[in-house]
């Protein structure tokens, strides 16, 4: 998990940006270009993100965030 957020400090993101817009940035496979999410953070379950925005429902793996930012 080099480039990934430790479990501590994704807890504190998550519970941080809960139920606010933001932009999350993953990737699958370390040779993919990142992909990007926009939308609202309403779960987080230790292993898992949820995130529902324009596109509908997205459940992303801790292991593969690389950033979370609030967006507008």
């Amino acid at each position: 998990m080099e480039d990934n957020m430790e479990d501590n400090d994704m807890k504190q993101v998550i519970d941080f940006f809960s139920g606010e817009k933001v932009k999350i940035v993953w990737k699958e496979e370390p040779q993919q270009k990142p992909k990007v999410g926009h939308g609202k953070i309403v779960q987080y379950d230790g292993t898992f993100v949820y995130l529902i925005g324009e596109k509908g429902k997205l459940a992303l793996n801790c292991k593969d965030v690389t950033a979370v930012k609030q967006s507008e």
